[in-house]
C-alpha cells in the first residue's frame, strides 16, 4: 500500500493512501476521508483534485465523508427529547446541509492502513466529534473503513455516542463512468430500485412522498440520465436537474449477502461496457446530477468543472428525518451501516 504526503492543515499532516489490486485502485485522503480517485480497469471514474487547496475551498463535498447528518435539515433546527437544537445554517443561511460549515468533510481523520492475510487492503479512518459541534448533542466516536475487494469498494460506517443524536453518514463521490474527464453524464444509463421518491420545496426539503410512476423520476427500468432531465416537470425546474431522495425497494431479488449483513441494490449506473452497482443497508439513496458543479478549482490534470459533469449516488436516511423523529442514534447504541460499490 502506497502512502504519500498531500499537505497539512492546522499542523496536521494530510496523507494520500492508495489501495490497489490487479483491477481497481482507490486513492483516499485522511482529510475528509475523501475518495480522490477510483480507477477501474484503467479508467478513473471519480472527480477529485491534484492539490489539497482544491478540497479546502471546495463547497461541493467531492469524494468526502459526510456527517453528522448527510443531506438537509429544514431551518437548521430539530427537537429531541424535549430540547430544541439550532444547527449551522450553511446553505443560503436557511438550511443545514451535510453537517454544517465544518462537518466531517473538513476534518483530518486518524488513519490506520492494513493488509489482511488474503491480501485485501483496508483503510480505517476515525475521529471524535464533541458535544455541541455544529450544534449537535453528545460526544460521538466515528470509524469509517474502506476495503478494496476484487470487484469493488466497501465502506463500513461505525459510530457510538453518549447522548441521543441525529446521525446519517454517507460518501459524496461524483461518478462519471467515461472517466472524470469524460464529459457530461447524459448518456449514462441509470436504474434505481425505488417505487417512491421525495418531492421537495424551494429549499430542497422533502414535502411528501410520491410514486415515481408516470414521472421523470421513474428509474425502475434503466434509462439515460439525459432523457428527462430537462423536461418541464416542476421538481426538475426547482432543482435544475435531479437532487432527490429515493426509497430503496428491499426485495429478495435485489439482495446481496456480505458476511452477516444483507445489503440491497439501490442503483445501477452503466455506460458502454462499464457499470457500477450500489448496495446498502440504508433505507434511501439520493441522486444528484451535478446541477451546480461550477467550482473555480479544476479537477485532476486541469479538467474544468462543469454542470452535469458527474453524478452522486448517496446512500442515506431521508432528508430532514430528525424533524420526523427518525434517524436518531440512541446513547450507547451502535451505528453500523455498510455501502458497497460493485463494478462489472
Amino acid at each position: 500500500m502506497d502512502i504519500r504526503y498531500f499537505g497539512s492543515v492546522d499542523d496536521r499532516e494530510i496523507s494520500l493512501f492508495t489501495l490497489k489490486n490487479d483491477r481497481i485502485k482507490a486513492e483516499i485522503l485522511n482529510y475528509g476521508g475523501a475518495i480522490r480517485s477510483l480507477v477501474v480497469d484503467g479508467v478513473d471514474v471519480v472527480c477529485g483534485f491534484d492539490e489539497i487547496d482544491g478540497y479546502f475551498f471546495d463547497n461541493a463535498y467531492h469524494g468526502a465523508l459526510i456527517g453528522r447528518y448527510a443531506n438537509r435539515i429544514a431551518d437548521g433546527f430539530f427537537s429531541l427529547n424535549g430540547k430544541e437544537y439550532v444547527l449551522q445554517r450553511n446553505e443560503r443561511g436557511v438550511t443545514h446541509l451535510h453537517g454544517g460549515r465544518n462537518g466531517f468533510d473538513k476534518r483530518v481523520w486518524d488513519a490506520v492502513p492494513s493488509v489482511g492475510e488474503d491480501g485485501i487492503q483496508s483503510l480505517e479512518l476515525s475521529m471524535y466529534s464533541n458535544d455541541g459541534e455544529e450544534g449537535y448533542p453528545g460526544n460521538l466516536t466515528v470509524t469509517v473503513t474502506y476495503t478494496l475487494t476484487q470487484n469493488g469498494l466497501l465502506i463500513h460506517y461505525y459510530a457510538v455516542g453518549d447522548m441521543d443524536t441525529p446521525l446519517n453518514l454517507t460518501n459524496h463521490s461524483y461518478f462519471n463512468l467515461n472517466g472524470y474527464d469524460g464529459g457530461d453524464i447524459f448518456s449514462h444509463m441509470l436504474k434505481i430500485n425505488a417505487d417512491f421518491y421525495s418531492p421537495v420545496d424551494n429549499n430542497l426539503i422533502p414535502v411528501n412522498i410520491d410514486k415515481v410512476d408516470g414521472s421523470p423520476f421513474n428509474f425502475k427500468n434503466a434509462k439515460p440520465i439525459g432523457k428527462d432531465i430537462f423536461s418541464p416537470h416542476p421538481q426538475l425546474i426547482t432543482c435544475g436537474g435531479y437532487d432527490h431522495n429515493f426509497f430503496i425497494n428491499k426485495k429478495s431479488e435485489n439482495r446481496m449477502l456480505l458476511g452477516d449483513k444483507t445489503l440491497y441494490e439501490a442503483a445501477e449506473l452503466s455506460c458502454d461496457d462499464r457499470s457500477i452497482s450500489v448496495y446498502t443497508d440504508m433505507p434511501c439513496i439520493q441522486l444528484y446530477t451535478g446541477n451546480y458543479m461550477d467550482g473555480v478549482k479544476p479537477f485532476k490534470n486541469g479538467v474544468k468543472q462543469e454542470k452535469y459533469h458527474a453524478l452522486c449516488l448517496e446512500t442515506q436516511y431521508m432528508p430532514n428525518s430528525p424533524n420526523n423523529g427518525e434517524a436518531i442514534l440512541k446513547a450507547g447504541e451502535i451505528y453500523d451501516k455498510t455501502t458497497a460499490y460493485i463494478f462489472d
